[in-house]
């Protein structure tokens, strides 16, 4: 559940946090209409949050990261891949464009060089808010904190590393 993440905010040995779900479209395909043609492609998608572009180095070829506030508020934003934005607007230069996705008119803010699937927790085809189709959304009602929400951490140094796992457990004991 996202709702761990608020959980583990604030720890003092915790340098980086970000949470992901990648979502391969094997349930609940998400879509995105080619412009030119309207021709639909089913992809895949990670939807992640701010802290996920602190975490992991990707290469930005054009704009930038989601903020925290665009997050929040799930702005309908987008960051392509490289090859995504190829495929739909045969260029890199496409920040300020609009693609559909599930229906969704989401405006494009960045676009990153491929990602190898040799990293699955980091892969995708597009990137969206998190909270984009409402399943990362935390039910505060709902003392359930599983998910298929991945959360990652890093300490400031790896000294700080065990600190960390420690305060990790103590939020869960």
């Amino acid at each position: 559940s996202y709702k761990v993440v608020e959980m583990l905010r604030g720890l003092p040995h915790l340098d980086k946090i970000g949470a992901a779900f990648i979502h391969n479209g094997s349930w609940n395909p998400i879509t995105i209409t080619i412009p030119e043609t309207n021709e639909q492609k089913i992809i895949c998608v990670g939807m992640v949050d701010a802290g996920f572009w602190d975490v992991f180095t990707f290469r930005f070829l054009s704009g930038r990261p989601f903020t925290e506030a665009e997050v929040n508020s799930n702005l309908p934003v987008v960051i392509l891949t490289e090859s995504i934005a190829k495929q739909l607007f045969a260029t890199t230069d496409v920040v300020g464009k609009y693609i559909k996705c599930n229906g969704n008119d989401l405006k494009v803010c960045g676009v990153v060089a491929d990602v190898s699937n040799a990293t699955p927790d980091t892969a995708a085809s597009i990137y969206v808010p998190i909270f984009f189709d409402g399943s990362a959304l935390p039910n505060p009602n709902s003392p359930i904190l599983t998910g298929g929400v991945s959360i990652y951490m890093t300490a400031p140094t790896a000294a700080d590393k065990e600190a960390l796992k420690a305060e990790v457990e103590d939020v869960f004991n």
